[in-house]
């Protein structure tokens, strides 16, 4: 598990997992990634169309419902994370990128808790 304070009293938790399958060993590598976020403890103070706007930017798919937003990410055609530093790199971009994202949003005091989902086709 990865982590990061963002923000005073807001932690981020990365939870890795991934699911490696379908290539030879030497293959293997991750081409997408999922970030999940349960905001059931923050949407009294924030509403989900301020959410959307925030997240719903440049990412390829986001789903907000009440309870988590969900964001796909796609790596690139050539682009792949094959090794831990290429992971903890990816996720250190974005950590910055939520960072970015909820400075715009304002917060009360309360912990987010981010899993963090690898998958390949």
């Amino acid at each position: 598990m990865i982590n990061e304070i963002i923000k005073e009293n807001v932690l981020i938790n990365f939870d890795i997992d991934i699911n490696e399958n379908g290539k030879g060993r030497d293959e293997m590598a991750i081409d997408t990634y999922t970030i999940i976020v349960p905001i059931e403890a923050i949407t009294e103070e924030v509403s989900l169309d301020e959410l959307h706007m925030e997240f719903n930017s440049c990412i390829s798919n986001v789903k907000i419902a009440e309870k988590k937003i969900t964001m796909d990410y796609f790596t690139g055609e050539t682009t792949f994370i094959r090794t831990v530093s290429e992971i903890q790199e990816h996720i250190r971009i974005m950590v910055n990128s939520i960072r970015n994202k909820l400075a715009n949003i304002k917060i009360g005091n309360f912990k987010l808790v981010y899993n963090f989902y690898t998958w390949r086709d």
